[in-house]
């Protein structure tokens, strides 16, 4: 049986999925603050990270990023959905406190942060970088990630 999150799922998790949030809503499984606190999850046991409007609402991403690295499998998927930055969709709401475009996602890949002369930041994940674009609403990325 695969293993999938939604992480800051809200009151709305996706079929499928084990739900993980702040708030303790129906159908949360976990609930905890993933700026400072690890999943309750063993590493490596993960297949899927998803993530919709979810990372722009994290002032501090490391954690997230660490935690999803550490808890998905070799192979394994990190995706989701961010609203694009420059837009009124990232900007309109007060609760959004970092702002996305397709190029952010690089920078979790640090194979590609080297062979492109980005700095890495020493995320302390081992992602490769999949996919990153603007879809087709034009105010969202789309992004994947899997764990090498």
């Amino acid at each position: 049986m695969m293993l999938k999150l939604d992480l800051g799922c809200g009151p709305k998790c996706k079929a499928g999925y084990v739900g993980v949030d702040i708030r303790a809503y129906d159908g949360v499984a976990f609930v905890l603050d993933l700026e400072t606190q690890p999943l309750p999850i063993e590493s490596g046991t993960v297949d899927e990270v998803y993530s919709s409007h979810f990372l722009e609402h994290i002032a501090d991403i490391r954690n997230v990023i660490r935690e999803s690295s550490r808890v998905l499998r070799k192979g394994g998927v990190f995706c989701g959905v961010v609203p694009l930055a420059g837009t009124p969709q990232a900007f309109q709401d007060p609760t959004h406190v970092r702002f996305y475009n397709p190029s952010t996602f690089a920078y979790f890949d640090k194979q590609f942060c080297i062979r492109s002369d980005l700095p890495w930041y020493d995320w302390d994940c081992d992602f490769a970088l999949q996919d990153s674009r603007v879809d087709q609403s034009g105010w969202q990325v789309v992004f994947v990630l899997t764990k090498r």
